[in-house]
């Protein structure tokens, strides 16, 4: 499967990102080409404070979060602030594209995906293309 990530193009991927040395988020296919949202969430402290898998709450501290599924897209919202963790469009089989989100790492750590970069811990990846053979896309260690 290949990923877009702001204007980066993940190659070769499995749906897995790799956060800061934790599978953090799975984008997969379900029947019907429905788009497939699994994401451990965080806080600022590291703190697990909700977990979504395939599109469905196994828990939501405090009732902070919504997902909106259509069957080639989805949208995962904070609700206080109206944040979007993840803006996400499936563009074929075989394509998907972040378009934008905006959450934490298990350590705490702010992760921005824009149209133009993503960016962790103030390190902006831009324009470039990576092949993950097979694997997950990692990001920061």
């Amino acid at each position: 499967m290949e990923f877009s990530m702001g204007s980066n193009v993940i190659r070769n991927t499995n749906g897995v990102i790799k956060i800061e040395g934790k599978d953090q988020i799975l984008l997969e296919l379900g029947e019907g080409a429905q788009l497939l949202l699994t994401m451990d969430i965080y806080d600022t402290k590291g703190i697990h404070v909700a977990k979504v898998i395939r599109n469905k709450f196994a828990f939501d501290y405090k009732d902070k979060y919504r997902i909106t599924a259509k069957p080639s897209s989805l949208v995962l919202v904070e609700r206080e602030h109206n944040t979007v963790l993840i803006d996400a469009t499936v563009l074929d089989k075989e394509k998907l594209e972040v378009v934008q989100g905006t959450f934490y790492s298990v350590k705490g750590h702010l992760i921005e995906i824009t149209r133009r970069y993503w960016r962790v811990m103030g390190t902006t990846t831009s324009g470039m293309t990576f092949d993950s053979h097979s694997g997950a896309i990692v990001i920061g260690t």
